[in-house]
């Protein structure tokens, strides 16, 4: 069972991978500036965070946290309706080899009973979450002015949390105008660094 979990945490850091360097429907090329073996150990450690989490039990119902990975930065987000598991997480994040920042942005949640109202509420907020990337990934994707392989965005109660990579400044307003401008996003959280930041020169 463990095998089978670590494999669909691997399978979708890599199909992440693979979405972002290109589309069949624009016919894209998307540069890169983070190189295979950065790539690589990014993947790695948010493998080792994410199956660390899920074995602790903090991927469900009561806590759905989720690790994403950037230059060796962890951003911790979801929700948890217990605050002990939210510091849980936040030291599995710094346990992991090669791990250099961890900024949390766990928001936590009212406990509800879990009622058929309450699943369907959590479905549909995951689905809106979810067209919300996607959305926002489609539009990055399609934009000359935008690097979208440098990005991670990830979407939790309609806040929109960004991580990755910045040309410039101009590059990184660009991203939020795009951000701000979909439909359904209530918020916008940004911690991408500009490609100057000794946070990534130290790694090149």
């Amino acid at each position: 069972m463990k095998f089978f979990l670590l494999f669909v945490l691997l399978f979708n850091v890599a199909c992440v991978e693979t979405v972002a360097l290109g589309t069949v429907v624009t016919g894209a090329i998307v540069s890169r500036d983070k190189n295979i073996e950065q790539s690589k150990n990014d993947a790695l450690i948010s493998t080792k965070i994410n199956f660390s989490l899920l074995e602790n039990k903090l991927r469900g119902i009561d806590s759905n946290i989720k690790a994403t990975v950037s230059e060796n930065r962890v951003l911790l987000t979801g929700t948890t309706k217990d605050i002990d598991n939210a510091k849980k997480a936040y030291n599995i994040a710094w346990k992991i080899d090669g791990v250099e920042e961890v900024i949390d942005e766990i928001n936590l949640e009212e406990p509800r009973k879990k009622s058929v109202g309450f699943f369907v509420d959590e479905f549909n907020q995951s689905m809106i979450d979810s067209f919300i990337t996607t959305k926002i990934r489609t539009k990055m994707l399609a934009d000359r002015k935008i690097s979208s392989a440098n990005y991670h965005v990830i979407t939790s109660n309609q806040v929109v949390y960004l991580i990755g990579l910045a040309q410039n400044d101009l590059e990184l307003k660009q991203v939020f105008k795009r951000v701000a401008k979909t439909y359904g996003v209530k918020k916008v959280v940004n911690h991408v660094i500009l490609k100057n930041d000794k946070r990534y020169k130290r790694l090149q």
